[in-house]
């Protein structure tokens, strides 16, 4: 431990029960990404034998740190830069205003190398998404897909929902809306959220999917990696740009409500944005963006046509035949 875990470790427990406990804060796959980060940015700085022992130290080597990765000209570099800055914040809270330098390197490397934005993607190619993954044999992730369009997921989230977390008002009696509400009980904006479901053929694919497992099992199951991977080939098997990513799935649920004339205030809720300008900026994207997704006209025709009925083209799909395997139901 070095003199500035020391310094900030407090009177009780010590740095390793302190992070320990600061870094339930953040959802668990935030506490993930946040450790190794913080894990690689200090195995750096003993690689080079930099004796952080203060709040300045740290600043200094996490900007040297910033510059290195940026110089290797890694994609994910600043991905882990930034991780490494608000990891080390998050388990040593007191260097949160003490690191003025890297984080002033941050902000220069975004405007030396402006962040891609990842477009949206239509309803319509969702479907098409979602049958290719049926096609693939991955009915779940068929379903994942269309769910975090329609609900504004997050593949986090998305992974995390056990059975026990879909309410059905159509079993709550009179008075109660004939709906899905997906409890999000620990999300990136905070714990204890959820999302209405509103298009009726989700609902009907997810309340057959619910019925089939005990509350504790998970709806899909797969990590976040393996959906990233089968969206993936299923995008490229449609001959989609390779920009399209599932995070393409939430900022195009969001540019779909805006295009049909939801309130921003509204789309902010259900998209759970804690910044209304955050969703400002996506929602204003979203419609320019769009022109960037250019696919193949015969998928562009075909993707239009299962939008239209988009059940009657799944279960076409699942009955003629998976033709890969797959285990995320």
């Amino acid at each position: 431990m070095s003199q500035l875990d020391h310094k900030h470790a407090g009177k009780s427990g010590g740095s390793t029960v302190r992070s320990h406990l600061l870094m339930k804060r953040f959802s668990p796959n935030t506490q993930l990404s946040y450790g190794a980060a913080e894990r690689r940015f200090r195995a750096w700085c003993q690689e080079r034998k930099r004796d952080v022992t203060d709040a300045k130290d740290m600043d200094l080597a996490l900007v040297d740190y910033i510059t290195e990765q940026e110089q290797r000209g890694n994609g994910r570099g600043r991905v882990a830069a930034s991780l490494a800055v608000y990891g080390v914040m998050a388990t040593t809270p007191a260097l949160r205003r003490q690191l003025p330098t890297a984080i002033s390197a941050l902000k220069g490397w975004r405007v030396l190398r402006p962040p891609r934005q990842r477009p949206p993607i239509t309803w319509a190619l969702a479907v098409a998404v979602a049958v290719r993954l049926v096609l693939d044999g991955h009915s779940g992730a068929a379903v994942a897909t269309i769910l975090a369009f329609d609900c504004l997921l997050r593949v986090s989230e998305l992974v995390g929902i056990r059975a026990r977390d879909v309410l059905d008002g159509a079993l709550l009696g009179p008075g109660v809306p004939n709906e899905l509400v997906i409890r999000l009980p620990q999300a990136k904006g905070g714990r204890e959220q959820s999302v209405t479901v509103r298009r009726r053929c989700v609902t009907v694919l997810l309340r057959a999917l619910v019925a089939a497992l005990r509350p504790d099992q998970r709806l899909f199951a797969m990590t976040t990696a393996q959906f990233r991977y089968r969206f993936k080939r299923a995008c490229d098997a449609l001959g989609l740009p390779p920009e399209v990513v599932p995070h393409s799935l939430r900022h195009g649920g969001a540019t779909a409500m805006y295009w049909a004339g939801v309130r921003v205030q509204d789309i902010q809720t259900a998209g759970r944005w804690r910044s209304h300008d955050t969703c400002m900026g996506y929602v204003q994207s979203g419609k320019g963006l769009l022109t960037t997704v250019v696919v193949p006209e015969a998928i562009r025709v075909a993707a239009n046509e299962m939008a239209t009925r988009p059940l009657s083209y799944l279960i076409a799909a699942q009955k003629h035949g998976v033709r890969g395997g797959g285990s995320d139901r």
